[in-house]
């Protein structure tokens, strides 16, 4: 019974893939194949697709895949969508994510001070200024971020994502990320 279970059962991926597939089908961009983390099938679902919300779909599927030129394309991307909507939030903090990838701390930095600045009730703002000084590895910054950032999320705080986000691995397990993510 095992092995007909464990053979016959498609994997977690699979299974991702083709939720990604079917959301994509119904033209349900932002929930097909990039939230299955499948960036290289995310981006190929939305080539050539010319909208503020695809550029932005583009920027995130380029910052997850991360490859070479990547954070060059989402710079790009999020730019795009800037350019049609200059008040987005979520272009102003893809934006600042591709700036921090491309280790443009200044200029991120600046980025996510001008979103904080236009949406004050923005979580987007704190978490992706948390993420530059974990970039930088300002442990007391990182987590004096991420504590407004959660204060903004509310009930929403996405806990275990925050936990499993590459950027704070620096920081899992000690007492103040324990404290800041919470229970």
């Amino acid at each position: 019974m095992f092995l007909a279970v464990a053979s016959g059962c498609p994997s977690t991926a699979e299974r991702q893939v083709q939720a990604g597939h079917a959301e994509a089908k119904a033209g349900r961009w932002s929930e097909a194949a990039l939230f299955a983390a499948d960036a290289g099938a995310a981006l190929e679902l939305l080539d050539g697709q010319p909208s503020t919300r695809a550029s932005l779909l583009r920027a995130r599927a380029l910052l997850l895949r991360g490859g070479p030129g990547d954070a060059a394309g989402a710079l790009a991307e999020a730019q795009s969508a800037l350019k049609l909507e200059p008040s987005s939030s979520p272009a102003r903090y893809l934006e600042g994510s591709a700036l921090v990838a491309l280790g443009r701390f200044a200029e991120a930095q600046t980025a996510l001070e001008a979103l904080e600045k236009a949406d004050g009730a923005s979580p987007l703002g704190p978490y992706g200024l948390a993420r530059l000084a974990a970039a930088q590895r300002r442990a007391t910054d990182t987590l004096l971020y991420l504590k407004a950032a959660r204060a903004r999320f509310g009930a929403a705080w996405p806990r275990s994502a925050v936990e499993a986000d590459p950027a704070f691995a620096f920081l899992v397990g000690t007492p103040g990320f324990i404290e800041v993510v919470g229970p």
